[in-house]
């Protein structure tokens, strides 16, 4: 549990290290008003994981580094992640961000001001997306793309996206 209060961040928060099945790994506010800000930052990443499985990252607001390719909430290489009731702003690039990740969750987070609300990104497998406000991103709100220069076969295969708002 992460306490309330504001917590002005310099360096990328990594997490590497996996939960298991049915035994996550978890990030989770506890109750309203816990803020990470990574303004300060001049990296990419806010929040990575980082070839770790089974992470859950809930009840937070992340407002990104102000790096033109940051990201604030970023998975790469996980399988069976959560990223649920979020507050994510200000990335350059995407506020939310998961690319060679299966089964991984975006469920009833708000991103906005950024590039792109959520980018599923390269051969993610199984995502759901769902329930999510994405709004006043410059770029687009909503964005999946397969890359099969990043490895994989090169397309998101089984996503289910549903009840996402998308606007300005």
């Amino acid at each position: 549990m992460i306490n309330p209060g504001t917590y002005y961040v310099t360096e990328q928060i990594s997490i590497t290290t996996s939960g298991e099945p049915g035994n996550p790994i978890t990030f989770s506010g506890n109750g309203q008003g816990v803020f990470i800000d990574l303004s300060g930052y001049s990296g990419r990443n806010g929040f990575e994981v980082y070839f770790a499985d089974y992470i859950i990252i809930e009840k937070l607001t992340v407002r990104a580094s102000q790096d033109g390719s940051s990201r604030g909430i970023r998975l790469t290489h996980s399988k069976g992640s959560i990223i649920r009731n979020n507050t994510v702003y200000g990335a350059g690039h995407a506020n939310l961000f998961c690319s060679l990740s299966d089964y991984t969750v975006f469920e009833n987070n708000e991103a906005y001001d950024g590039a792109i609300g959520i980018y599923v990104a390269d051969s993610t497998d199984y995502a759901t997306v769902k329930n999510n406000m994405l709004h006043d991103n410059s770029a687009i709100g909503l964005h999946m793309n397969g890359d099969l220069s990043s490895g994989g076969d090169g397309t998101i295969s089984f996503a289910t996206i549903e009840n996402n708002m998308v606007y300005n």
